[in-house]
Order: structure tokens, then sequence, then C-alpha cells
């Protein structure tokens, strides 16, 4: 249907620029009357420019006033349908736009997480990591103490037995003395 169409404008067109007015005049109304046309407001705007040209031609001055003042509404419906689109288009941008910032505000907040994240935990093994070291030492430190302690109360025990047998040979030995004079 839209090749049929096409090829109506193109004939009525062609008819117009060689003189078939009247053909020119019955193919554009024919293109204005059908509603597979007019659905297209572009083919309706040449349907109109067509018409309007032919009534001059033919020296209908209000008939070919009349299509140029519906071609007018026609042009000014596809610029406001234009600008709706360019406005639904721009608006389109801006709202991928401000979903890509929001989007990357988060990636950056994620990764932000993620970094205090790790860090805590790293700080948190270090500590964890220094404290058992710091047991082992404590524990290492008292085995020690108590390894020293065991050894001096050893030397205390082996000098009081010293001093134990010191005493018992000098007792001894003024029992002898003391017995043979």
């Amino acid at each position: 249907k839209s090749d049929y169409n096409s090829l109506a404008y193109y004939l009525g067109h062609n008819l117009s620029q060689t003189g078939g007015y009247t053909e020119a005049k019955e193919i554009s109304l024919m293109l204005l009357a059908d509603e597979f046309n007019t659905k297209s407001l572009k083919n309706k705007a040449n349907s109109l420019r067509l018409l309007s040209d032919v009534e001059l031609k033919l020296g209908n001055y209000k008939s070919a006033y009349e299509a140029l003042k519906q071609l007018q509404e026609v042009n000014d419906s596809m610029h406001v349908r234009n600008e709706k689109l360019q406005v639904a288009e721009l608006e389109a941008r801006y709202n991928t736009s401000e979903s890509e910032k929001k989007i990357l505000a988060l990636e950056s907040k994620t990764k932000l997480q993620q970094t205090i994240t790790v860090s805590s935990i790293s700080l948190a093994l270090l500590l964890l990591g220094f404290f058992i070291y710091a047991i082992k030492q404590r524990k290492i430190r008292t085995r020690q103490q108590l390894l020293s302690m065991e050894q001096q109360k050893a030397v205390e025990v082996s000098k009081a037995l010293m001093e134990g047998n010191e005493q018992e040979r000098s007792r001894i030995a003024r029992e002898l003395h003391d017995g043979l004079g």
C-alpha cells in the first residue's frame, strides 16, 4: 500500500508539472482520503502541498489557501512531534547520564567498602598475630623464670645441704676432739 501511495503521489506531481491539473487534483484528493496515507504526517503534508499547487494552477485560490492552511497545521504538528521526540531523546540521554553517575558512585562506594573491609581484616590479623607472639614470649619468659627459680632453689638446697654437711662435720670433729681430750 505504501508503494502504491508513493507511485500515486509521483504520478500526481508529474501530472501537475506537465499540465494535467485536474488529474493531479483527483490523485491528491484520493491520497488525502486514504487513511493509510494520512497516518504519516509527511505523506499528508506532501499530498496537501500537491493539492495546493494544483488548486493554485487551476485558479481556485480559496481552495489553494485552505490546502495551505491545512498544510501549515500538519507542518506545525510535525514540528511539535519532532520537538517532543527531541525532548524525549534529550531526557533519555539525561536519565542515562544520571543513571551512569549513580552506578559509578555506587561502584566507588563498593570499592571503598571493600578496601575498608580488607584493611580491617588485615589489621585484625596483624593484631591477632602480635597478641599470639606476645603471649608466646610471655610463656617463654615465665618458663625461663620458673626454670631460673628452680635452679636457684636447687642451688639453695645444695648450699643448705653443704652447710648442713659442714655443720655435721664440725660437730663430729668437735665431738671427736672433745672425746679425745
